[in-house]
């Protein structure tokens, strides 16, 4: 064990703090320099107007984001209780507790940290809205022709507007990082409620699936597919109603990660149709990954779990639905099979089909 010269600490042995991230000195030894990590947050005129500390790559492996207690956050102006939240911002690794994003965003508190990146809570003090900000990860910027196609696809895909689709306010480029601003919504996705509650009864499944096919069909109307569909990319609002989330973005980011690091997200593998594999996509394979959510909403399991999971979806091995939970009508079971066609001539057509059988 060794005491921390930062906050006095006594933590094992390593190069950084577990209390508060700074690098350790060993004995004998001067402490190790802490690398420069903090990155440019911009506005969306290229000024850079702050920086943000970002935790060392191990600790932000192992950190999760540190939810504000709630009796904090009912008396914001109380001095004390207010440097109580910015600690806690502090201490997730994304943003200091003063100063402005943009020259107008406050950020308040991570809110997560996934496949794509950073995400933080922000609240826009012109237009007096919540917004969530995401850093997308820095994989995208090892070439100029990633970046590119990625920001082509995000300003395609801002223009989508629609009830069940969340919004894309901006998409910030500057010193080599790219932002996204987006729609802030009280909630949770369908994972985490899952994760939590297990099963969703079949009313509740079913009123999600239409929700999901609503985006779906407005955005397959003006050519874009999600082709990253899965319970994650679906949020359910404190108020009841469905957003879909990063259309078309997360299977970009996610192919450029792929393609640098050589490794694939197993947990995308679970809902990709089986002509993903081979590199191809489209409106059928949104009506494939539907299938496999609607699957899970419904039994909390995916339909394939692998390892080998593309000869189960060419063979379409795995357990109707009504086997794990008897509840499920044989009529939910044969939509399901429909969604989970290999050959993609033989699934529905449109997510308005698919809505229909709903």
């Amino acid at each position: 064990m060794v005491k921390c010269g930062r906050c006095g600490a006594r933590v094992p042995e390593g190069k950084f703090c577990d209390t508060c991230g700074v690098a350790l000195a060993v004995e004998g030894k001067p402490a190790p320099p802490k690398p420069d990590t903090s990155v440019a947050m911009v506005t969306a005129y290229g000024r850079v107007v702050n920086r943000v500390a970002v935790s060392p790559p191990e600790e932000a492996m192992r950190r999760e984001a540190i939810p504000v207690k709630k009796e904090l956050t009912e008396h914001p102006k109380s001095p004390a209780k207010t440097a109580a939240i910015r600690m806690d911002v502090n201490d997730s690794g994304i943003a200091p507790g003063t100063g402005l994003l943009g020259g107008k965003l406050e950020v308040l508190r991570e809110l997560g940290r996934g496949g794509m990146g950073i995400v933080v809570e922000a609240r826009d003090a012109t237009l007096r809205r919540s917004v969530a900000v995401k850093r997308l990860r820095e994989e995208l910027q090892s070439s100029a022709r990633d970046k590119k196609r990625f920001l082509d696809e995000a300003r395609t895909v801002a223009q989508l507007h629609h009830p069940a689709i969340l919004d894309i306010y901006d998409v910030i480029e500057e010193g080599g990082q790219i932002y996204l601003v987006l729609e802030y919504i009280e909630g949770r996705s369908v994972a985490k409620m899952l994760d939590e509650g297990g099963a969703f009864t079949v009313d509740r499944a079913v009123r999600i699936m239409r929700g999901i096919c609503e985006a779906l069909s407005h955005a397959h109307g003006r050519g874009i597919c999600h082709l990253d569909l899965k319970p994650s990319n679906v949020m359910c609002a404190n108020e009841g109603y469905v957003k879909v989330m990063d259309f078309g973005i997360a299977r970009t980011v996610k192919d450029t990660v792929s393609r640098v690091t050589g490794q694939q997200t197993a947990g995308t593998l679970a809902y990709m149709a089986p002509e993903q594999h081979i590199g191809k996509g489209g409106v059928g394979a949104d009506i494939f990954s539907a299938g496999c959510t609607l699957y899970e909403m419904l039994t909390a399991e995916a339909p394939f779990r692998g390892p080998d999971y593309l000869a189960q979806k060419r063979e379409m091995v795995y357990r109707p639905a009504s086997e794990h939970v008897p509840r499920v009508p044989q009529k939910l079971d044969e939509v399901i099979a429909k969604c989970l066609q290999s050959d993609v001539e033989k699934r529905y057509g449109t997510a308005i089909e698919l809505a229909g059988d709903l």
